[in-house]
């Protein structure tokens, strides 16, 4: 790579896109005035409305019998006003409270019960939460009424010649030991690292989308392929473009968003301070940088896949959503890094930067995020390069992740009708239906029904009616042939020793205290106190899921990704999908690293039925282990689960290239052993 053409065309993609009057606009202009306007904006609204609850009386409801002294002392001290008055509560008493409230008539309702007298009298306060003002005033009203009651009970010790400081045996006095500065931060990281996040994907978006699919439809990225140059100069060039772009955005964006908190936050959060200095500004960006790298590349490479200006909005705005999600975690609460966190892309950065607000980033907290951010972002580039290394692809050719992934020789045998885009829509949909769905099956039945519910009705009945919508053979989507002898003997080896895999990999997740809590409750599912039986629990865990989830995962996901042309994104596609489908983090891993290995074999293969019978005996020994503790740790033994990882390594050897290299091999062979 020669970097004079590199800079050549960093320097003219750079003017060019400079010259576009909206990415400057948005890139610079936009950052600078929007968000003193939109601070100012929603201090001046909080502060207005806070005003004017203090200047409104609230409207009070008095039905039944309430004491006239604690009425008098709510309409003085919470300054408010009877506006409906019944002696006798209504019959249906809730229905005409939130019919008043929500009419507005009234704010707060305080109710005692017809006949109510003695020494302690009830009063019911309703009003609603969701109606800021009806919430606002009822929190007024029941200040006053506990004062009232404070008071009450001190007249009432006076009067029996007790003490009136026994009324209060525990003097309280709440006190924040977060000082104006340190309230100011904690609400700036709950909001800053979400905007950063999603302005660095915007800042780049459209530089991106202009450079890729829009000199595509112009014609001049074509134009460009006829220089003497290289496609990784182009890219290089593009990409320094971008990222010059960006990383000049993100600089405006942060010192715009500090100004605007360090004005904006005392009018909004009644004691607080926010200041962001020269060292905590430069520690923000450079944690930001890695993940502003990942975001130009991946920007880049799909955005180049586009053949026009409009597809290639359609292309990057998952991508813009996805970064939104992971910059939503600076608004959940609890959300911290961890070991778990801290390997995920942008969400490290985006919880990174919540903990330096927060004063609790540490050096090898920082040096962690920062090497996975740039291990990350390292792939990205690489991804970017690839696509850009594709003629295909740039010259707006049909089907391009073949081109991308593949070494340049189609599989051999007709390739399957599904597509990778059928084959994502059908996991979204899945994971959609499964999302509720097994909301439902929990709320109507016990864990026996859940688990049949599940992998009989979300799963392998889904993946049936998905093949029969598209009108798919469902013989060759499945890969319902009978292995090669080589394929069946690799697969007892898989079948014996395959389990070690999943040893391993959860030996690991027990040293966080989630997976710990998972496994144990995981185990009491299981086990013998658990709610199944023997034979139902080999039947529901093992036999059911082998079936089901070898169809949907192996059968319709694999179908479909094995059209990329590439094997790699096939058997990793597939094995994320199933992983993701376990839901619980921890769960994810150990799956998805399963996944790998079943999606190897079923490819390899040529056939389903292999990964059904791994996927039988896993957890079916997972059930037996579970059972029989003493038999557990045996096994578990180091040197058994060493042996067991030979024999898989060797099952993963021989299965290698065992599917039937012949023209029948794009027919259907019958689910019955071959004629000896």
């Amino acid at each position: 790579m020669r970097a004079g053409i590199v800079f050549h065309i960093f320097r003219k993609d750079l003017v060019e896109t400079l010259r576009d009057r909206r990415t400057v606009v948005m890139a610079f202009v936009v950052p600078a005035l929007i968000y003193p306007l939109l601070f100012t904006l929603l201090g001046s609204v909080a502060t207005d409305k806070r005003g004017e609850l203090e200047r409104t009386r609230a409207r009070l409801a008095i039905w039944g019998p309430v004491p006239e002294a604690v009425l008098g002392a709510v309409e003085q001290k919470a300054r408010a006003d009877v506006v409906d008055r019944r002696a006798v509560p209504p019959q249906a008493l809730e229905e005409e409270a939130r019919r008043l409230v929500a009419a507005r008539t009234v704010h707060v309702v305080l109710v005692t019960p017809a006949g109510a007298s003695g020494p302690s009298i009830p009063i019911r306060v309703l009003a609603d939460s969701t109606n800021v003002d009806s919430d606002a005033m009822e929190r007024r009203v029941s200040r006053v009424l506990h004062d009232s009651g404070a008071e009450l009970l001190r007249a009432r010790m006076m009067a029996l010649g007790q003490d009136p400081a026994a009324a209060r045996p525990l003097d309280l006095h709440e006190e924040d030991l977060a000082d104006a500065a340190r309230r100011g931060a904690s609400f700036a990281a709950s909001l800053l690292p979400y905007l950063l996040l999603v302005l660095v994907a915007t800042s780049g978006f459209y530089a991106a989308l202009d450079l890729t699919a829009g000199e595509k439809e112009r014609g001049t990225l074509q134009t460009l392929l006829t220089a003497p140059v290289r496609s990784v100069e182009i890219v290089a060039g593009k990409y320094l473009t971008v990222l010059t772009l960006t990383l000049a955005a993100t600089v405006c964006n942060l010192g715009s968003i500090a100004l605007a908190l360090a004005r904006g936050t005392a009018a909004m959060e009644a004691g607080a301070r926010f200041s962001l200095g020269l060292t905590g500004a430069a520690a923000i960006f450079l944690t930001v940088l890695p993940a502003a790298l990942l975001i130009v590349a991946l920007l880049m490479a799909v955005g180049v896949l586009a053949r026009s200006y409009r597809e290639g909005q359609t292309y990057l705005m998952p991508l813009l959503l996805l970064v939104m999600l992971a910059g939503f975690a600076s608004f959940l609460p609890g959300a911290e890094l961890t070991a778990g966190t801290a390997l995920v892309p942008l969400l490290n950065v985006t919880l990174l930067v919540h903990d330096i607000l927060v004063g609790r980033a540490g050096p090898s907290q920082v040096m962690v995020v920062w090497g996975v951010s740039l291990a990350w972002a390292m792939l990205g580039i690489l991804l970017a390069a690839r696509v850009f290394q594709t003629e295909q692809v740039l010259l707006s050719g049909e089907k391009p992740w073949r081109d991308v992934f593949s070494p340049g020789v189609r599989p051999s045998g007709a390739p399957a009708p599904l597509t990778p885009g059928n084959a994502l829509l059908f996991s979204a949909v899945l994971l959609v239906l499964t999302y509720y769905g097994s909301a439902l099956f929990e709320r109507r039945a016990g864990v026996a029904v859940l688990i049949l519910g599940s992998q009989l009705g979300l799963f392998l009945l889904p993946s049936l009616l998905w093949c029969r919508l598209f009108r798919v053979p469902l013989g060759e989507t499945l890969q319902l042939r009978w292995p090669t002898a080589r394929g069946w003997a690799a697969t007892v080896l898989l079948a014996a020793g395959g389990w070690s895999v999943g040893a391993v990999v959860w030996e690991q997740l027990l040293r966080f205290p989630g997976a710990r809590a998972y496994s144990d409750w995981l185990g009491e599912l299981l086990g013998k106190q658990g709610q199944l039986g023997l034979g139902t629990a080999l039947l529901l865990v093992a036999l059911l899921p082998a079936v089901a989830e070898e169809v949907t995962f192996r059968g319709v996901v694999l179908a479909g990704l094995r059209r990329s042309g590439s094997r790699w994104v096939a058997v990793v596609g597939s094995a994320l999908v199933f992983g993701l489908f376990h839901i619980n983090p921890y769960h994810v891993v150990a799956a998805s690293v399963m996944g790998l290995l079943l999606g190897w074999v079923a490819l390899e293969s040529g056939s389903i039925l292999p990964g059904v019978l791994i996927h039988l005996i896993n957890n079916g020994a997972q059930v037996l282990l579970e059972r029989i503790p003493g038999v557990a740790e045996q096994i578990r033994s180091p040197r058994v689960v060493a042996l067991a990882l030979a024999v898989t390594a060797l099952g993963i050897w021989m299965v290698r290239g065992s599917r039937r290299e012949t023209a029948e091999t794009t027919r259907v062979a019958p689910l019955v052993a071959p004629p000896t």
